[in-house]
């Protein structure tokens, strides 16, 4: 029993996979375990300088503060080594071919028509900063409409809806409604937490340029400001700096930006129909969303040959308040909002639908099939 035991002790010892010394298991883990870090270290400084760009956008988006000073200063020697080394040329090339070669860009200049404000008006009485006026008319877009033309369904009226989330619903509602219509709704290009205020995000200013020439004799259905009710604003003038929501500067430069968005359209022969903000569940946010709404409504007065103000703020409302529920002349109560207070269910949006199909009617005749 004691030559056994001896035995088995003596080759529990000579084991290589116990023997540290001979290079067994438990030697061999401290420097496996370093060249994995290593290896996924080099991984990820490999991957932060080939995307070193959309790194750089995404530090650059963020709201002022220190999270977004540190992000710059550690994104600028990354951009730096990429473009120095050519690397980036690969991202490049890849979002080249998917057609999303402007991912990367960060806007700091908008391009805007210049507005020509009617005569005996100053810039300033134009854009709301005085007293009190009657608007004065857009001199960008042209004085008289396109004549009522009559649709078909071999020539359908072509109908793009774009802008922040409140768009998507009201776009598929106009879907429904227009079924038995010459209307073709394009796809719908509702971007969540995007707006004008912020270009550097996502440029709508670049995509309306773009898509607006082959929207002529067509119709424009808009959406902004959902995410517009701030005070921060990118790519401004050289000359502007804004302080406060709802400040001058802020009211001058927001109805800049609406208003030339507005003749972008108009002046390709687009109708433009813009819907107006809700009533929310956050009265602080209802207020923000009344003052924006008078801007975009005060620049849409301005251009009544081309642009119809859809009011939600009043058509989804219980006698001036919010309304969570609404009932139907059958007697029926449906939900008219989404659980956040602001977005639309399908009962509030088929209501938004009505209304900007009734706005469209102002300016085309549709001929049922």
């Amino acid at each position: 029993m004691t030559a056994i035991t001896s035995s088995f002790a003596r080759n529990r010892i000579e084991s290589p996979s116990s023997s540290v010394e001979d290079g067994g298991l438990h030697g061999r883990l401290p420097a496996t375990a370093a060249k994995t870090v290593a290896v996924v270290f080099i991984a990820l400084l490999l991957g932060a300088v080939l995307d070193a760009r959309g790194l750089r956008k995404t530090a650059a988006i963020q709201p002022p503060g220190l999270r977004r000073d540190v992000a710059m200063a550690v994104t600028r020697p990354l951009v730096s080594f990429s473009s120095a080394t050519q690397l980036d040329s690969l991202r490049s090339g890849v979002k080249d071919a998917l057609g999303r070669g402007d991912d990367d860009r960060i806007t700091t200049t908008i391009v805007l028509p210049e507005p020509k404000v009617g005569p005996g008006r100053s810039s300033r009485s134009a854009t709301g900063t005085g007293a009190p006026q009657k608007p004065a008319r857009s001199r960008t877009t042209p004085r008289r409409p396109a004549p009522a033309t009559s649709f078909t369904a071999k020539h359908p009226l072509r109908v793009w809806p774009a802008g922040d989330s409140l768009v998507i619903e009201p776009a598929y509602a106009i879907e429904r409604l227009v079924a038995r219509l010459p209307v073709r709704v394009l796809p719908v290009e509702g971007r969540v937490a995007t707006g004008l205020e912020r270009p550097d995000v996502y440029d709508w200013f670049a995509r309306i340029r773009q898509v607006a020439p082959s929207l002529r004799g067509g119709t424009a259905v808009l959406a902004f400001g959902g995410n517009d009710d701030n005070a921060y604003m990118t790519a401004l003038p050289e000359t502007v700096r804004i302080t406060a929501f709802w400040s001058p500067e802020w009211r001058r430069e927001y109805g800049r930006r609406a208003g030339g968005v507005m003749d972008m359209l108009a002046n390709r022969h687009a109708h433009v129909v813009w819907i107006g903000l809700p009533m929310t569940r956050d009265r602080r946010q209802t207020d923000r969303y009344a003052q924006l709404n008078a801007v975009v409504r005060r620049e849409a007065t301005r251009r009544p040959a081309w642009v119809t103000y859809v009011d939600t703020f009043w058509l989804l409302s219980d006698h001036g308040r919010y309304a969570e529920y609404f009932r139907t002349a059958g007697g029926k109560l449906v939900q008219l909002r989404q659980p956040d207070g602001v977005h639309f269910r399908p009962a509030a949006a088929d209501m938004v639908a009505r209304a900007v199909l009734k706005a469209i009617r102002k300016h085309v005749r549709l001929e049922e099939e």
